[in-house]
């Protein structure tokens, strides 16, 4: 069965042309030559059936087709970018010291409550609660979060 699917790297050349209005420009950002950015839009103006650029001395210019694939392609690169930010790590263990300030009604009427489920879903967490009538000043140097 020969599904033919879209090529990502294809979409990113195809951003990065589109983005620097050049092949030549896009190539070099890309660390590609200037006939392989070229080859690969041919290839995905054949995938799609249609010219996304028009081409001239001067550089490219997108073509309505290429101005509507261009609003896609940037939501599957803020995807992609997403993946690659929020995804690494996440199924490791959350551990470590954390330092916790906050007044003495909040300490004991909604934080305390919570603590053994806290617990429980985070076994790795070192919680220091520090309950004070004053306002933390300094949160970062031994203060995590201040409430």
């Amino acid at each position: 069965m020969g599904i033919d699917r879209l090529d990502w790297d294809k979409m990113r050349v195809f951003c990065t042309v589109a983005d620097l209005g050049s092949m030549n420009a896009a190539a070099a950002s890309l660390g590609e030559s200037p006939p392989t950015v070229s080859r690969k839009i041919d290839e995905l103006e054949r995938r799609l059936q249609t010219k996304l650029f028009r081409r001239s001395t001067r550089g490219v210019e997108l073509t309505s087709a290429g101005r509507m694939t261009l609003q896609h392609a940037r939501v599957m690169a803020d995807a992609a970018d997403a993946i690659q930010n929020e995804v690494p790590g996440t199924d490791q263990p959350i551990e470590g010291r954390v330092s916790l300030v906050t007044g003495d009604g909040l300490a004991g009427h909604w934080i305390a409550p919570k603590l053994p489920a806290f617990h429980r879903e985070n076994p790795k967490i070192e919680l220091h609660l520090n309950v004070s009538d004053t306002p933390a000043k300094h949160v970062g140097d031994e203060i995590d979060m201040a409430i």
